[in-house]
């Protein structure tokens, strides 16, 4: 009964919205034709209720507020000033003819069958065609839905799929708004069922229609803009496993535009060692690349080989016998490498501290161990790691600065002074042939005896 009595309330409903669309209408659309178009209608909503109005009566008894309230009575009375208004604007000539019949609360009972059509019969063959359009609409409505449900975005990975896919959704839904458009200049927003299911139907249409093109322009855009990046060579080792299994996956697994041929090709030619002979018996095609890369993932993709090679670089770290920068640097980034590895694994580090420092002051020269204890604020507390770490960059960082300050001083001690940049050369040599001459002539005893012998014969 409820079900009857809130479809009488959408026929109550449909006569207040087409009364309520009667006085917005202007001067100008209230023609004959239009009057008599909004009576049908009126009349036709009015015999729905009466006739739902006959099944609540053999479901409820007297003391109903159905029957109590009066409400057949009131919706008798708002139809029957609702038509006489409508008809007051009909021209003169059109009054004078016989309006339908309006039906009466008490003892309805139909005209006897004649050659002549009852009113009923008129509205139907008037609105046989509206009818009809009503039917189509309904069609399309379905074909629409059983489209819309065979479309998953997830399963739509290339381009052609989902333009494929608006275009077909599209094609629907022109055959629904052109239709939408004929219906709607007929009913003008008298069919409330009609347009609620439209509304639901557009709302769909629009959401979907956005979610394809924004995954058609992703994926574009990706194409277009994504930076071509180095995938660096896979050599077997663990540790580098999951850098290389991330870059590999965004890149090339995911990347739609590859085919699974070419991301077979581009991942054997990342790979070295074991790794390389681990797929070296599989050829190059689409059904090899899923079988080879889960024999890499299979082989490489182990939580506690990852973490034991890890550790190993850790704990092999050289000791070195003094200071440099290059040690003090080694320990400081692979310690920040390997636990940091070791975090992406899902492992709780936050209690490691006083364990990794202790093991990585065993790695420091005797100097540099010194100092870092003597950095310390609070000696007889547990270490924490990023203090040790601090402690490490600062060393480096101002080992560094003296180093720079020591080259740039040995490179000026080395630059020539103005006054030597002059070639001097043959000045030098000058002097030293004549002092040297010099020296021979007036010491050489030869050269005395001879002078001495040659007097005399002057």
């Amino acid at each position: 009964m409820e079900d009857l009595q809130a479809n009488q309330q959408q026929m109550v409903s449909g006569m207040e919205q087409l009364l309520s669309n009667f006085k917005k209408d202007g001067a100008d659309r209230r023609t004959a034709a239009h009057i008599k178009k909004r009576l049908e209608t009126l009349d036709t909503y009015w015999q729905e209720f009466h006739n739902l109005h006959l099944q609540v009566r053999e479901l409820c008894d007297e003391n109903h507020s159905y029957i109590v309230q009066n409400q057949y009575g009131q919706v008798l009375d708002f139809y029957t000033k609702t038509k006489d208004y409508i008809q007051s604007f009909l021209p003169t000539e059109d009054k004078s003819r016989p309006s339908t019949p309006i039906i009466k609360p008490s003892n309805f009972n139909p005209p006897p069958s004649t050659s002549s059509a009852t009113p009923l019969q008129v509205d139907r063959s008037i609105n046989s065609k509206l009818d009809e359009m009503l039917r189509k609409q309904s069609s399309n409505f379905r074909a629409f839905k059983r489209t819309l449900a065979n479309i998953d975005l997830d399963l739509l990975t290339d381009n052609w799929e989902s333009e494929d896919a608006l275009k077909t959704l599209s094609v629907r839904w022109n055959r629904i708004d052109s239709l939408h458009w004929e219906l709607d200049s007929e009913l003008e927003g008298t069919n409330v069922a009609y347009e609620q299911e439209f509304s639901v139907h557009e709302r769909s249409f629009s959401d979907i229609k956005k979610a394809i093109n924004k995954k058609i322009w992703s994926t574009a855009h990706q194409e277009q803009f994504t930076p071509k990046l180095d995938i660096p060579i896979f050599n077997g080792n663990y540790h580098q496993w999951v850098p290389f299994k991330d870059l590999f996956t965004e890149c090339i697994h995911n990347n739609r535009s590859l085919s699974s041929a070419q991301k077979m090709q581009f991942l054997k030619s990342k790979v070295r060692g074991e790794a390389e002979r681990l797929i070296q018996h599989l050829q190059i095609s689409s059904d090899n690349y899923i079988i080879c890369w889960d024999i890499l993932n299979n082989r490489y993709n182990n939580p506690k080989l990852i973490f034991t090679s890890h550790m190993n670089i850790l704990m092999s770290l050289p000791v070195p016998h003094q200071a440099s920068v290059t040690n003090i640097k080694k320990i400081h980034d692979t310690t920040q490498e390997c636990l940091n590895a070791i975090k992406n694994l899902g492992i709780d580090i936050s209690t490691w501290d006083p364990i990794i420092v202790y093991l990585l002051t065993q790695k420091l020269d005797n100097e540099t161990h010194h100092d870092y204890v003597q950095s310390l604020k609070c000696p007889r507390e547990l270490p924490k790691l990023q203090e040790f770490l601090k402690f490490l960059e600062q060393t480096f960082t101002s080992m560094e600065s003296g180093r720079r300050k020591q080259d740039n001083t040995h490179q000026k001690s080395h630059i020539p002074s103005n006054q030597n940049q002059y070639p001097k050369t043959s000045k030098s040599n000058y002097f030293k042939q004549s002092y040297a001459s010099n020296r021979v002539t007036t010491q050489h005893p030869s050269n005395i005896s001879s002078r001495g012998s040659a007097s005399p014969n002057l």
